[in-house]
């Protein structure tokens, strides 16, 4: 990646989730005036930018990396108390949702992380997707072959990985 010039390159403590991480793009968002931009930048990977110009005329981008959706090793590093832990930690979130729009909450485990994957019920449309169910989340929806998908990314709360299909 290239890191332009006055840019501000947040880099955490490993094991720091991305939702932490972001606290600070979104203080530079608010004063920047832009919205962030939120995407996946490699296999394990993910990136929450923003880029704008200061009040004095300086061009800024602020980012920072996580490793929010860990390779699997194949050497189990997950637990069914880290299991539980994550369930724990996406309640909150998950307790605001409208049941009869979720045809199913799956929560994957890869062997070194968690990740959490909604299919949306055949009641709601692409359209309403973001609103629904990313609503307050920094999420992308994806694109392949230039054309979008009825699949969504984002970021918890609890920092874990968020998949939203719609079929």
């Amino acid at each position: 990646m290239n890191i332009p010039e006055r840019s501000i390159f947040l880099q955490a403590r490993q094991g720091v989730p991305l939702a932490v991480q972001r606290r600070s793009v979104d203080l530079a968002s608010a004063r920047l005036g832009v919205l962030p931009d939120f995407d996946q930048v490699g296999p394990t990977f993910h990136r929450i930018s923003v880029t704008g110009t200061s009040a004095h005329g300086i061009p800024i981008t602020v980012f920072a990396i996580s490793d929010a959706a860990p390779r699997t090793s194949g050497t189990r590093t997950t637990s069914a108390t880290s299991t539980a832990a994550t369930l724990s930690a996406v309640r909150e979130w998950a307790q605001n949702l409208d049941e009869r729009l979720v045809e199913e909450f799956i929560l994957h485990d890869d062997l070194t992380g968690h990740h959490v994957q909604i299919i949306a019920a055949d009641t709601i449309g692409p359209g309403d997707i973001p609103e629904t169910f990313l609503n307050a989340l920094t999420w992308e929806r994806e694109i392949r072959d230039g054309r979008q998908k009825n699949r969504w990314s984002a970021i918890l709360p609890s920092g874990h990985h968020l998949r939203v299909f719609c079929i």
